[in-house]
């Protein structure tokens, strides 16, 4: 039995310092600190005009170029639409689609590689395989998330 607690102990040890050493990525409040964040993590980053509707988010995008590459940038108006949002979207609720009012659904290419980020008010989409790209938004945003819909 004692060695049976000591046991215990050793593995409370290492999970406690194994945690300890886990990156937490705070959540981004506003779209200026997202544009901080990333060129702090060392991106280039150019804000376009061009905008994206992707069939199961209720808002419209900002096609934002991290390092070349394009970033679908998704703001919601507040966290619990974002979050309901990112749950569908990773197949973690029920799949049904949210489109905007008055205006029809946007279809689009189904895409083998989409990565979907979140914090806080935004979503991100990356279809890319850009190393560079993919390290500066794990070290903004943290890990990606796989999609439900493919």
């Amino acid at each position: 039995m004692k060695h049976f607690y000591l046991f215990i102990l050793v593995v409370i040890a290492s999970m406690s310092s194994l945690l300890a050493s886990c990156q937490t990525v705070e959540t981004v409040t506003d779209f200026d600190e997202l544009i901080d964040r990333l060129r702090q993590a060392g991106a280039e980053v150019e804000i376009t005009v061009d905008t994206v509707r992707y069939i199961n988010l209720s808002v419209q995008g900002i096609i934002t170029v991290v390092d070349g590459e394009d970033v679908q940038v998704f703001e919601y108006e507040d966290v619990d639409r974002a979050q309901i949002e990112f749950v569908m979207l990773t197949g973690s609720g029920p799949r049904i689609g949210f489109f905007v009012e008055d205006e029809p659904p946007v279809t689009e290419e189904i895409i083998q590689n989409r990565k979907c980020y979140y914090s806080g008010r935004f979503i991100l989409l990356y279809d890319g395989e850009d190393v560079d790209v993919l390290k500066i938004l794990r070290v903004t945003l943290g890990r990606p998330f796989p999609l439900a819909y493919r």
